[in-house]
């Protein structure tokens, strides 16, 4: 860990992946609404 950063510092050796929508899909089984 040799680099640190504050909460406003972009670092670009980080990758964050989102994967909410994916992960409530296997809960309801992908069948979302249209106002989703």
């Amino acid at each position: 860990m040799a680099q640190k950063g504050d909460l406003l510092s972009v670092r670009q050796d980080i990758r964050v992946v989102d994967a909410t929508i994916r992960d409530g899909g296997l809960c309801n089984d992908f069948r979302f609404d249209d106002k989703f």
